[in-house]
């Protein structure tokens, strides 16, 4: 069963806020240190799609590019708490 998306939350909060705002680790997440980009392949295959083979990571500017993106799956899956 599927918990409620934490993302409204997140989106409530106002800019000026966000500087004293604390994030917390939802307490059943396991981390995994990879070589590579995992989650788009295990996002594939938990969909039943075709996954690509992870390319090893870019820049630090790709980096930034993507953190947005991945912030907001983030906290769609609740792995922020607050």
């Amino acid at each position: 069963m599927r918990t409620r998306s934490a993302a409204p939350e997140f989106a409530a909060i106002g800019a000026a806020e966000w500087g004293q705002v604390r994030l917390a680790v939802n307490p059943a997440l396991k981390f995994l240190k990879l070589r590579y980009p995992a989650n788009g392949f295990i996002n594939a295959a938990r969909a039943r799609d075709v996954p690509r083979i992870p390319r090893r990571p870019g820049s630090a500017d790709q980096l930034a590019a993507t953190l947005g993106t991945w912030f907001r799956e983030w906290a769609a899956n609740r792995i922020f708490c607050r």
